[in-house]
């Protein structure tokens, strides 16, 4: 699923470095524009683009920052300098991926292309008559932190997209606050988009997915049990709690933000992973001996059913015009892996932008005239 909120200062860019597991590196439209593309981010670079600035040269390019704000009862709200998109990856995904990599590679495509969706929504706000209009500008900075466990320490594969909160205006020639609120307003949308491209992803390496139940959104990988899926929830369960506690003393059911306000009220400090391989041994060792061999069977037979696929390729593979194609793909796959370059297929990302705005909250024009198809059927 995907949430978003917006954050203030600096600081924060040191909490995302700690628990990636790899370097992170400028992303979008205007990295480019700031010839940044695929360059690794170093913690003088961010701090200069939370501050509104080139990151290399230090050249201010946003003249309006946001300042912070000190209210009467000693509270500071923080000026905007960036927003921290999440994507978490499906509970049973991040389990199976303990013993299958591959997986990671689905969860970040799934990121990929909503990334991309949310960039072509980029806006900002210009004074036009007396009045504040927005104004679209189609281009965001922004880096991806790869974190793979929650702070409870659960197997939970999700990715931080820390976007700068500056865009370029192509209609002024200037730098301006990115106007985020689409990226708030369109939640839901942006969810189903993640998790419309990571299914199909997953589908592709050999799996089969199934809806979560009736009534509940998203989806599991097919034959991991429950019980695991609950095992490995803590955090959830943790969260379950305090909610029984709000409605018990308020006697009605929390809201959207007020459960934001759980979160971060229950949310305890997050804890470093020294040794991934000894962290992977200790969530292997909370599985019953049953339940172990229930997750590896759905990895052996998503792994035989995809060299069963990859086998029947291979009388095509082996023609001489094979032969060509396949030449053509490592070539460009080389220059791609070089350049740390995204390709998009054009056909998912349609079929994903699609199936996310069948959850547009003005889309049900016509109560009942609307039918949102099951994860599992969507991606058929």
């Amino acid at each position: 699923m995907y949430r978003i909120r917006a954050m203030g200062g600096t600081s924060y860019s040191q909490y995302l470095k700690r628990g990636s597991t790899e370097d992170a590196y400028w992303k979008g439209r205007s990295a480019e524009l700031l010839s940044l593309s695929a360059q690794k981010i170093s913690h003088s670079q961010m701090e200069r683009a939370l501050s509104g600035e080139q990151p290399e040269t230090g050249e201010r390019l946003r003249n309006r920052i946001s300042h912070d704000k000190h209210l009467s009862n000693g509270r500071v709200l923080r000026g905007r300098t960036m927003f921290d998109c999440v994507f978490s990856a499906p509970k049973s995904l991040s389990v199976v991926g303990l013993w299958d990599e591959r997986l990671d590679t689905a969860h970040r495509q799934g990121v990929l292309y909503t990334s991309k969706i949310m960039e072509s929504w980029s806006t900002t706000r210009e004074k036009r008559g007396g009045k504040s209009e927005v104004v679209p500008t189609g281009n965001l900075l922004y880096s991806e932190w790869n974190h793979r466990e929650s702070r409870s320490l659960d197997p939970n594969r999700h990715t931080h997209l820390a976007i700068v909160n500056m865009t370029f205006d192509p209609n002024d020639g200037r730098w301006k606050a990115l106007h985020a609120a689409e990226y708030f307003r369109r939640a839901k949308e942006l969810t189903e988009a993640y998790r419309y491209v990571t299914a199909h992803e997953v589908e592709k390496l050999g799996y089969s997915v199934r809806d979560r139940g009736e009534g509940i959104r998203g989806w599991e990988i097919a034959g991991v049990p429950d019980s695991v899926l609950e095992k490995f929830s803590q955090r959830t369960a943790e969260l379950e709690r305090a909610k029984e506690g709000f409605r018990s003393y308020h006697d009605r059911e929390p809201s959207e933000r007020e459960i934001l306000t759980l979160v971060r009220n229950h949310r305890p400090e997050k804890e470093i992973i020294s040794s991934w391989e000894q962290w992977r041994q200790e969530q292997e060792n909370r599985l019953t001996p049953k339940e172990r061999d229930m997750v590896l069977k759905v990895r052996d037979d998503a792994v035989e059913k995809y060299a069963i696929s990859m086998e029947n390729r291979r009388d095509y593979w082996e023609t001489p015009l094979g032969r060509e194609k396949n030449s053509d793909h490592i070539r460009d796959l080389t220059e791609m892996i070089e350049k740390r370059e995204e390709r998009i297929d054009e056909k998912l990302m349609e079929d994903a932008k699609k199936f996310a705005y069948s959850f547009h909250d003005h889309a049900d024009s016509e109560p009942g005239q609307r039918k949102k198809a099951s994860q599992k059927q969507a991606i058929r």
